[in-house]
């Protein structure tokens, strides 16, 4: 089964999806299936999902709410695509947690997951020798952003990338995680960039103690740190994506313009402040009440929203916005189970699963990449035990 998940990991190279299912989400249940007991998979036909209850009770609620929207929407293909993406993100969910139960899985999972991310990479500078790049999803060049992942979105790759240093740094593979956060790095993501920071910062500075997570500010980090940003403030480093002074300036340039509402001082990102004003004037228009589920039916709704700030229909950029109008008064009891996930992860110590949920949350900011169990599993996995807590410290 293992052999399969490579396969069908590589073959994001040649065609991303599979009628819109990403090959990336078929080659992570392959493979957590893999290391399921008979007994643990018995229990899966049975619908006995290995989940806390309070957060499988919450994906009750959003599996009726998309399969409502089947019914309810005017697209009900494009819904069907979310709901098994939804049913998918579930089922990583309980099957990651069959393995937290078992360090030697873990371990195991862990050491095959840098096997694919080595192939990722040498296959992606073959095609860069090749045939040059970037260009992704073509017979010709399977290099894309960053050089870990054979697929071209890289708002997936982004997610797919903490997800990783997550998994590496749980099963103490540290190696493994610093180097998928340099490539990712020099993927030039603004938004991973960030999510990599906010991850590192919290990994290094909080110390799981005997009851609880105590923030800590040992010297050397603090002086790792303000190296580091006085050399990123101080150079132009040029990654795949462009020049990261210019790129983080023209953020700063978004920021205000979006606390001032002016548009006249942007150079870039002129879309993202079209599309983020005119989700944001669906979300006021539609008042906690929710939209069928699935993109269609979303741009459906956002289309007089998009013309009359001259964009395309799309979403924003912002998981908080494009959610918040598309789930309505269910978004609301989504940001509670994270909430509440994020608490039994601080009374679990599991600081390495802390900083991931926490770059994620920060990283919807500037997304809206939910739909996927990479990120379900962040957000809605068991924490780890104290006992591998320990050694990750």
């Amino acid at each position: 089964m293992k052999i399969i998940a490579l396969f069908l990991w590589i073959s994001t190279a040649f065609n991303e999806n599979f009628y819109g299912f990403p090959f990336s989400y078929l080659s992570l249940i392959v493979l957590l299936f893999s290391f399921q007991k008979k007994a643990e998979i018995n229990n899966l036909f049975l619908f006995k999902f290995n989940i806390n209850k309070s957060i499988a009770i919450f994906f009750l609620f959003l599996v009726l709410y998309y399969l409502a929207s089947i019914f309810l929407g005017d697209y009900p293909a494009n819904t069907l695509n979310y709901l098994f993406g939804i049913l998918a993100s579930i089922l990583c969910v309980s099957l990651l947690n069959n393995i937290k139960q078992k360090e030697p899985n873990l371990i195991t999972l862990s050491n095959t997951l840098i096997y694919f991310t080595y192939v990722g990479f040498c296959l992606s500078l073959i095609s860069l020798l090749l045939f040059g790049g970037p260009r992704a999803n073509t017979f010709s060049s399977s290099l894309n952003y960053n050089l870990l992942f054979l697929h071209n979105d890289p708002n997936l790759a982004s997610f797919i990338s903490i997800f990783l240093i997550y998994l590496f740094n749980s099963a103490n593979k540290k190696f493994a995680a610093v180097f998928v956060s340099i490539i990712s790095f020099l993927s030039g993501s603004r938004t991973f960039i960030i999510m990599l920071l906010v991850y590192y910062i919290i990994f290094t500075f909080l110390k799981v103690r005997s009851n609880l997570i105590k923030l800590t500010l040992p010297k050397k980090y603090i002086f790792i740190f303000l190296f580091c940003f006085l050399v990123f403030s101080q150079f132009s480093i040029t990654t795949s994506r462009g020049n990261l002074q210019y790129m983080f300036s023209n953020t700063k340039l978004y920021v205000q313009g979006l606390i001032n509402r002016d548009i006249s001082i942007l150079k870039t990102d002129l879309e993202r402040y079209r599309l983020l004003n005119s989700n944001l004037s669906l979300l006021k228009e539609r008042k906690g009440v929710p939209i069928p589920a699935g993109l269609k039916n979303y741009q459906s709704n956002l289309l007089p929203h998009a013309k009359a700030y001259n964009v395309r229909p799309a979403k924003a950029h912002n998981f908080y916005i494009s959610y918040g109008a598309e789930y309505g008064y269910l978004f609301l009891y989504l940001l509670f189970i994270i909430i509440l996930n994020l608490r039994f992860t601080i009374l679990y110590r599991d600081k390495n699963l802390l900083a991931s949920q926490l770059a994620i949350l920060v990283g919807f900011f500037g997304n809206e990449f939910f739909i996927s169990p990479f990120v379900f599993i962040l957000l809605f996995s068991k924490p780890a035990e104290v006992g591998l807590n320990k050694r990750i410290t």
